[in-house]
């Protein structure tokens, strides 16, 4: 995949994706799934992991420097 990317000069993503799931969320082997199709999709996935803390604040530092 990568390698068909350097061959058609396409190395612009198609935009950013900030992807988490909250502590005790079961859908992290979904969120995993979904970041490997908007990979391989030319978008720039950034993963926060799961477990994490929660809330709508949680991402506020990351998304300002997105």
């Amino acid at each position: 995949m990568e390698e068909e990317k350097k061959r058609s000069g396409n190395h612009q993503p198609q935009g950013r994706i900030l992807m988490a799931t909250v502590k005790g969320d079961v859908h992290d082997i979904g969120k995993n799934i979904v970041g490997v199709v908007l990979g391989c999709n030319n978008y720039e996935v950034i993963d926060l992991g799961g477990d994490g803390p929660g809330g709508k604040d949680s991402a506020k530092p990351l998304a300002r420097r997105m």
